[in-house]
This record gives C-alpha cells, structure tokens and sequence, in this order.
C-alpha cells in the first residue's frame, strides 16, 4: 500500500478530483459545523489534506491529526498547506494499528479509503474512531458505495486477487477495492457502537458512486 501511494504522490490530487469530483470535498466540509472554536479533528488515511481547506471554510480554527501510512502524501499535504502548519500534526503511520488516544477528537473524518478493507478490519477501526472520539462527538466517512450486484461482483473480485497475493502480504500491504452497500457500512458503524448512523449524502448507480455517512458518539445533538 505504502508503494502503491509513493509512485502515485504527484498526481493523486488532480486523480481523486476527476474520479471522485471536487463535490464530494466541498459537501464533506459543508456537513462540518460552522465554529470558530478550537476544536481537535481526527483525519484519517488522510493522503494530501484534500478535505483540509474545505473544513476550514466552516472550522477555521480547527486542529488537525492527519493520519497516513505514505511520507510522500503527508510531505505533499504539508506543503500545500504551508500556510496552516500550526494546525496540523502529521502521523505516519496505518491507521488499521495506530495507537488512537481515548477521547481526543471532536470529530473524525475519512475521504474514500475505508474500500479497501473486509468487514472486520473495518469494524475494528471504528472501534478505534469511537473511542477516540469525545462524547457527543461524531464520525464523518465520505467513501465508495455500490448497490448489492456490484457489492458481490467486487467481493467475487477481491477473493480472486487476494488468492493471486503471495501468502506473506499482510492486511494494509495491498491497494484493491471492496466497496460495501450502504447499509453494510451503516451496520458495521452500528455494530462497532456508534449511537446513530445517519446518511447525509448518497449517488449509489449500478456501478456505484460517493456518498457521506455520519455517525455519532452517544451524546451527541
């Protein structure tokens, strides 16, 4: 995975722009509140800090843990927001294993990268995402979603190239796509203890498209 990152650095943002589209960005900062306090976000498998100056739009005195297993991502993401360092603490490191603080964050926030795991990595990461949230806080996933069809023609897919890997590849070393239906992905969400699981945003076709789940921490409005 980290490889697969380092030879695509350069171009990921002109890439995920014109796959995933500028929207989905701007509709994820739009869904962050609009305050002027200093709240702790944590972004993970974070890449450039695409989302950063869309967030900011709302949260401008937000700090950011920005959280990726590529240097070459996260020295591209300081670089672009050269202007902000005092708001951003980088962490290279996978945030399948990271070691997330109890009850650190205000909100969390992914951009398409939870389609690469199976359903029990998964809900151990949110598991992590929930602990390290503040009561009342919430999580804000904008990921890759599919309909049912497409969600088995991945899984057929996936098991066919994992069988292809060799035997010592582990979880996290590989880049394949195995995007789930939305309501697997709100269940996982559930299942890892999230309060509520709401959808703000979805554009699910037979070959599926984006969407934006938000999930809360008990206590939250």
């Amino acid at each position: 995975m980290n490889e697969f990152f380092r030879t695509r650095a350069d171009g990921y943002d002109a890439h995920m722009l014109s796959d995933v589209g500028e929207g989905q960005y701007i509709q994820l900062g739009g869904f962050i509140p609009k305050t002027g306090g200093a709240i702790e976000i944590l972004d993970i498998g974070c890449g450039t800090g695409l989302e950063l100056g869309y967030i900011w739009k709302n949260a401008p005195n937000a700090h950011f843990t920005c959280l990726d297993l590529s240097k070459d991502m996260l020295a591209l993401l300081v670089k672009k927001h050269s202007n902000r360092l005092d708001y951003i603490k980088t962490v290279e490191a996978s945030y399948l294993d990271w070691a997330y603080p109890a009850g650190a964050f205000d909100i969390a926030v992914s951009s398409q990268t939870m389609h690469h795991f199976l359903p029990q990595q998964k809900i151990e990461v949110y598991r992590n995402l929930y602990k390290s949230l503040k009561t009342g806080g919430f999580y804000l996933e904008n990921d890759f979603y599919v309909d049912d069809t497409s969600a088995e023609q991945y899984r057929k897919q996936f098991e066919s190239a994992m069988a292809a890997l060799p035997e010592y590849v582990n979880v996290g070393e590989y880049h394949i796509d195995i995007p789930f239906t939305i309501e697997t992905q709100k269940k996982l969400l559930a299942d890892a203890g999230f309060y509520t699981v709401e959808v703000l945003e979805s554009h699910i076709r037979a070959y599926g498209s984006g969407g934006i789940l938000k999930a809360g921490k008990q206590g939250a409005a």
